[in-house]
């Protein structure tokens, strides 16, 4: 019978253990498409986008460009935690690492609902920093604090998958994943700050007076 993949959310280890050998170094297009969708969406919204961009133009472009980007993220991700657990004597394969990363993110299922569902009900507000704004509709908080929760979850599955194909327990595997993702941060914020510079974009942070306005002027007429 075939393994549903939301059981790595409730057996992490188990479920890499099970995945046969000639499933390691994949992942599923859907499921790239997912991360590469919650990263652009996530962008998009950092980046003010809907004030340059149409809304739709923004979503669609976001759905074409996802699976690429996700594949990506995930061989950026893989490359640099595979490396850096080389030194804490990590045992695992490439594909190994790819595999357990890729399946780890399967909770940004409910993240990407989570995004289509407050495209749903803000609209164009959607791909602004309006989650920056104080008091928003409870709907929205909760949708926000529901994306937080699934972050954390994906996390500590991430160190349990990375621990199981290592050999390492969750607390090395904490830092592993830590000197990895470091690295990819500062490699993401030196993108981000020369995409801002080239497009004149803004980057996240606490928007101007005139920004935050404009948003909660948006964000009064859609609601």
């Amino acid at each position: 019978m075939k393994k549903s993949i939301f059981k790595v959310m409730s057996d992490p280890r188990g479920f890499i253990r099970s995945l046969p050998k000639e499933k390691m170094g994949k992942v599923p297009l859907y499921l790239a498409w997912v991360i590469g969708m919650v990263y652009l969406m996530r962008q998009a919204a950092g980046f003010n986008l809907s004030f340059q961009y149409p809304f739709g133009a923004i979503l669609i472009a976001a759905a074409i460009l996802a699976i690429p980007f996700g594949y990506i993220i995930l061989y950026l991700f893989t490359f640099f935690v595979y490396w850096a657990g080389k030194l804490f004597k990590g045992k695992a394969t490439y594909s190994d690492i790819f595999s357990a990363a890729g399946y780890a993110r399967v909770p940004e299922v409910f993240i990407v609902i989570s995004w289509l569902i407050l495209a749903l009900v803000i609209g164009q507000a959607t791909f602004t920093q309006v989650y920056l704004l104080p008091d928003l509709p409870p709907f929205i908080t909760a949708m926000l604090y529901m994306q937080i929760v699934f972050y954390i979850w994906e996390f500590i599955i991430t160190l349990h998958t990375i621990g199981e194909v290592q050999g390492f327990s969750a607390w090395m595997s904490l830092w592993n994943c830590i000197l990895a993702g470091v690295i990819v941060v500062i490699i993401s914020l030196v993108a981000q700050l020369l995409i801002a510079m080239i497009f004149s974009f803004k980057l996240y942070g606490t928007p101007s007076n005139a920004d935050a306005e404009a948003v909660s002027l948006l964000f009064n007429l859609i609601t």
